[in-house]
């Protein structure tokens, strides 16, 4: 969504995805789009990746509980990618942001709204997960609380809660077309009702995951500091496992500060037009969407950057890529021009 129409009104709360002004610019038309569609491969490319190395890794240096929530958040990512940003692209190029109308259009607006909002839910609790995973193994290393099969049972929850909690707003919304566009309304929801909806939704997917995670993190920080184990073998080994503990922290927090960046000019409008008491207009400018949206193509980069397992799985999928494409291009060649033994060390 580009923009945000609020009508304060007793039945209805219209938040729009109205690009009528950009559109009506060819050139920064045509600009958004071809940064959409960059936006759109790299999160496409970047995250099926991570499926990927997951998928066909079955070593335990891969199947980790902090894998598979790395795994959950490319999951959500996706939805945007390949759902959300297509439909974003289509509005910038027809300056109409809903193509249908009548059941179709309903059904559009409640897809739209249910992937949007379930995605930015399903990665802010995923790292809350992750930082909970890292708490207790800095502060209880030698009994392992969130195994495989309990992180597997916790994403299945994050998935149903989010889920739960954006059904509401996917059954209520409904195309509207006015002179200019035709966008999304909240239809049969007072202004009163919709507020305090979306302000629980912001204090429990948004306020309170902050808060936690930047509790933990300084609790995880000050213990790794702190921490002193005597005998020599005994600190090497902490020194060993501080510094994994380390790796992981900082990568943990390059994505907590890119998600925060990325989503917070959206948040902090959408969070006054809610918060207000009369309002009868809120805009949300487009590339304040646009800057979320990247946060999709961010995610994986940062992966490939802090996690050597993600590294070297990827550059053995590519080395594959790569040596397929070379027998197609080239079946006859000899042998011993194979990319088997090309290196993959980072």
């Amino acid at each position: 969504m580009s923009d945000i129409l609020v009508h304060n009104t007793t039945e209805t709360f219209n938040i729009t995805s109205n690009s009528t002004e950009e559109a009506s610019n060819p050139n920064a038309s045509a600009i958004i789009i071809i940064v959409y569609i960059a936006i759109m491969l790299i999160s496409s490319a970047g995250n099926l990746l991570v499926l990927a190395v997951v998928y066909r890794n079955e070593s335990k240096r891969m199947r980790t509980t902090i894998n598979f929530f790395i795994v959950n958040m490319s999951c959500s990512d996706l939805l945007i990618t390949f759902c959300n940003i297509p439909l974003a692209i289509s509005g910038v190029a027809t300056s109409n942001n809903v193509p249908f109308d009548g059941v179709l259009g309903r059904i559009y607006c409640g897809v739209t709204t249910l992937l949007f909002y379930l995605s930015i839910e399903v990665s802010l609790m995923s790292l809350v997960s992750i930082t909970v995973d890292r708490f207790l193994a800095v502060f209880n290393p030698f009994n392992k609380l969130i195994t495989t099969s309990r992180a597997a049972f916790m994403i299945a929850i994050i998935w149903l809660v989010a889920f739960g909690f954006t059904t509401p707003l996917a059954i209520h919304s409904e195309p509207y077309q006015n002179q200019y566009f035709r966008s999304c309304l909240f239809r049969n929801l007072s202004w009163k009702s919709f507020r305090d909806y979306m302000i629980s939704g912001l204090t429990v997917f948004v306020v309170l995951p902050l808060l936690l995670m930047i509790i933990l993190y300084s609790s995880i920080v000050v213990k790794l500091f702190r921490q002193k184990t005597p005998g020599e073998l005994s600190v090497i080994f902490q020194e060993q496992r501080n510094r994994r503990n380390r790796k992981v922290l900082l990568m943990l927090f390059i994505v907590v500060t890119v998600t925060i960046v990325c989503w917070l000019p959206y948040f902090s409008v959408f969070t006054a037009c809610v918060l207000a008491d009369e309002v009868e207009s809120c805009y949300l400018d487009l590339y304040f969407q646009i800057l979320a949206f990247a946060n999709c193509a961010l995610n994986p980069c940062v992966y490939i950057i802090f996690i050597e397992s993600f590294r070297e799985g990827f550059y053995r999928i590519l080395s594959s890529v790569f040596c397929r494409i070379k027998r197609e291009v080239n079946p006859a060649g000899p042998a011993h021009h194979s990319y088997q033994y090309l290196s993959i060390s980072p």
